[in-house]
């Protein structure tokens, strides 16, 4: 080979080998990964607190409304009690007819609620009518305490009694305040007794009249 050839292949090799050298000088750029856009986790808003409680007011205790005012019934002292169960206990010791028409009296003579509880007591055990009218009779003693008296007329002037309690018990009724007893005389005016229903007639009529007179 001349030397012109030579030349030529020497300088084509350095010509590659210049070209591999700066190729490998580069290096090839990594992929640069897409950043994510950064995202904050929503904050946790706190449960709202419940409002303080209100402290509890206590509720009065109102009397119900009955379109007037009630007033109480007298309560018995310990005494009156006494007074009144021992001549209660003396009326069931002695048989005497005549004695026991005193006690009665004598307990009536009290004028207390429990002298009228005793007087109850006696006429619901008591099997002689005569006696039982006497009780009813005592009732007059009483100048108050209708409304205790009542329950012992409303038995008195019940059907099951003799008509002579019964008869007894309405003239009793015509002493009392009228809203006491003008409801048990007017059950009484569809009793099977005509005289029992005229005796009921008589005794309202006589109340509604002493009522009208009352009124301004």
């Amino acid at each position: 080979m001349d030397n012109i050839g030579m030349k030529w292949k020497m300088t084509l090799c350095v010509a590659v080998a210049a070209a591999v050298l700066v190729g490998c000088g580069k290096k090839e750029e990594e992929p640069v990964a897409p950043v994510a856009p950064s995202v904050q986790p929503p904050a946790q808003s706190k449960p709202a607190s419940p409002p303080p409680a209100k402290p509890a007011v206590p509720t009065p205790n109102l009397p119900k409304s009955g379109g007037f005012t009630a007033i109480p019934a007298p309560v018995p002292t310990g005494d009156e009690v006494q007074q009144a169960t021992q001549l209660e206990a003396a009326y069931m010791a002695n048989p005497d007819f005549t004695k026991r028409v005193e006690t009665i009296y004598k307990i009536s003579d009290l004028g207390t609620a429990a002298a009228l509880t005793s007087l109850g007591r006696i006429f619901h055990t008591e099997k002689d009518p005569d006696l039982r009218i006497e009780v009813v009779d005592s009732l007059f003693d009483f100048d108050e305490l209708d409304d205790r008296k009542v329950a012992i007329l409303t038995a008195a002037a019940g059907a099951d009694q003799p008509k002579e309690v019964r008869e007894s018990a309405i003239d009793a009724l015509g002493d009392l305040e009228p809203k006491f007893a003008l409801p048990i005389l007017q059950s009484l005016l569809s009793d099977p007794d005509e005289e029992i229903r005229d005796q009921a007639k008589d005794q309202i009529e006589l109340l509604q009249a002493e009522q009208a007179l009352q009124k301004p």
